[in-house]
């Protein structure tokens, strides 16, 4: 049985369409060689079908030759357009592009890292073994070295006329890190995937802010070697492997739920355990308000507490690695303690569309969001019972409703 062969007319329209096909997979390629090859693919298959037709055809053959060019040039570019928000190139591209600068912090960290501690031994002997800060900025470099003979912290700053005189001042802090801990840090990568994190956390890069820098310290919290990245006055914290935390949509009202259960998670923790007394949010936007006293208000992110388990409390900021404190004690849950698997993204999602139809909040304010679920006696059950506290938008909205964890509205005592 023989394969029937398109009429010359039919031939054409598929290159025709062929066209179309290859400027719409290059329109939206990730990379310039996929766009490439669509591109070369397209063109030569367009050019055999239309002499396929020609072949057939001496009319046929004639009108692929003047469609084709048309539709490239016409259609085509149209098409393009579409599929690239007008701009001639894929807009993704051009967000990227527009910012990548902007997200350089420092020139070449890694030499400037290298520098900051030969300059510690410079001012104790064997410093660049009792390092408690290096900070670099755009223009400067400060170095603090702990002299563990006499109990001092000696600091230097380097600007473009060179090291300043050192000072000496009590260390209060005696917590120190060396060069050997930051071996495996790769500064110069790491700003590339902060740069990228910053983006997808929709961090302002249009502007440098003059917080803007790179710090390597001991977190106060947990003496975490950290090396905190400042890219448009957001910190964003890399370990001393070059890893970024798994925390970057944890002020997002989206992603809250997956965010939490992945971390108890990571911390070996079930999610499906009765192990929670409080869990606190709040939205990274600025106009979103926390309805309770916790110091997740401030920066934005979550709060676990728990009173049962060998951890008693994570604290997840944005950006940042958490913060794990754990229990002194193994202890059972009591009265109200719920599990996080309770908590679904259904159930927040429905109260804040509630809060948002019934004090007609402006779609701006959607996101804006911030719970605290916790335990409050009931009385009528004799028991306490976790109840969220949920409000969207700015406090001054006054949108809030409180309810329990099957989605129903209860008076808060």
């Amino acid at each position: 049985m023989s394969m029937r062969i398109p009429k010359p007319q039919a031939t054409v329209g598929i290159a025709v369409f062929v066209t179309l096909v290859a400027f719409a997979v290059a329109a939206i390629a990730d990379t310039l060689l996929v766009r490439l090859f669509a591109v070369v693919l397209g063109a030569v298959a367009a050019i055999v079908l239309v002499r396929s037709a020609g072949r057939r055809s001496t009319r046929a053959g004639a009108a692929g030759v003047f469609l084709v060019p048309v539709v490239m040039l016409g259609l085509g570019t149209t098409v393009v357009g579409a599929l690239t928000d007008g701009s001639g190139t894929p807009s993704y591209q051009e967000s990227a592009d527009d910012t990548t600068a902007r997200a350089d912090l420092v020139e070449d960290p890694n030499a400037r890292l290298r520098a900051a501690f030969d300059k510690a031994d410079e001012l104790v002997p064997g410093g660049s073994g009792h390092v408690q800060l290096i900070d670099l900025d755009e223009d400067s470099t400060r170095v603090v070295v702990l002299d563990p003979n006499t109990g001092q912290q000696v600091t230097a700053n380097e600007t473009s006329s060179g090291w300043s005189d050192p000072t000496r001042d009590s260390a209060s802090d005696r917590n120190t890190f060396g060069r050997a801990d930051t071996a495996r840090l790769d500064l110069s990568s790491a700003q590339k995937k902060v740069g990228d994190a910053a983006r997808r956390m929709k961090i302002d890069l249009s502007e440098r802010n003059s917080s803007d820098g790179i710090e390597i310290s001991q977190r106060y919290q947990d003496k975490k070697l950290i090396a905190t990245f400042t890219v448009g006055g957001s910190e964003i914290e890399v370990d001393m492997a070059g890893g970024l935390p798994d925390t970057l949509d944890a002020g997002s009202f989206d992603t809250v739920v997956d965010s939490m259960t992945r971390v108890m998670t990571t911390n070996g923790l079930d999610p499906r355990k009765r192990t929670l007394s409080d869990a606190d949010f709040k939205s990274s936007l600025e106009t979103a308000y926390f309805p309770g006293a916790g110091s997740v208000g401030h920066y934005g992110g979550f709060v676990l507490s728990f009173d049962s388990g060998p951890v008693a409390r994570i604290e997840v900021v944005p950006g940042a690695f958490p913060v794990v404190t754990s229990a002194e004690s193994d202890s059972r849950p009591s009265s109200g303690a719920f599990a996080l698997s309770a908590v679904t993204m259904k159930l927040l999602t429905t109260i804040r569309d509630d809060v948002v139809e019934r004090f007609h909040a402006p779609a701006y304010d959607r996101q804006a969001v911030g719970f605290e679920i916790e335990r409050e006696r009931d009385d009528t059950l004799d028991e306490y019972v976790p109840l969220i506290t949920l409000s969207v938008g700015p406090s001054s909205a006054e949108a809030q409703a409180v309810c329990n964890l099957r989605g129903v509205e209860v008076p808060k005592n």
